[in-house]
């Protein structure tokens, strides 16, 4: 009977280490949890906000043709501005975490809008895009000293686009 007593008895001793871990790798994976959930959070913020594109373009049809591409590549929340004072609005309103703009704007220039975005407190982080039909345009230095980050000649290929939503945040 002590045998059987003993094994018994070890065999609690053992469940209940058993059931200790277990408690103890739950009260890990709580803690893990609990700490990285608002950091997880955040990044997933972020990331919807990446999703969301503002264009910025007084032609219409280069805008309706950003849309459908950006539509294919996965990003659906879009929205359109035809002028700087609509953009501005929009942008505020929206929250895009990128603006394609074009730099020829019938109201202001592109360049002024992107400082004005800037400098608002909601903006501050949005990535700008600058748009322009010409290649050889004289304004990326300008653009650059605007806060636009790269500077993209229409028509945008899919590649070039694809290229700006895949950069990381700076």
């Amino acid at each position: 009977m002590s045998k059987l007593h003993e094994c018994h008895v070890q065999v609690s001793v053992e469940l209940w280490r058993s059931a200790r871990e277990r408690a103890r790798h739950a009260d890990d994976q709580r803690l893990f949890v609990r700490n990285n959930l608002g950091r997880s959070l955040r990044q997933a913020s972020a990331c919807r906000a990446l999703m969301r594109v503002l264009i910025v373009d007084d032609h219409a049809d280069s805008a309706n043709s950003l849309v459908a591409l950006l539509h294919e590549l996965g990003h659906n929340e879009t929205r359109v501005a035809c002028s700087a004072a609509a953009a501005l609005q929009t942008a505020v309103e929206f929250g895009p975490g990128i603006v394609l703009m074009d730099v020829e704007l019938p109201d202001m220039s592109g360049y002024d809008a992107a400082l004005l975005m800037h400098q608002h407190p909601r903006l501050q982080r949005t990535r700008l895009m600058a748009l322009t039909d010409h290649a050889e345009h004289p304004g990326r230095e300008q653009a650059r000293a605007s806060g636009f980050e790269r500077y993209l000649v229409k028509p945008v290929t899919v590649q070039a686009l694809q290229e700006v939503l895949d950069l990381t945040p700076s």
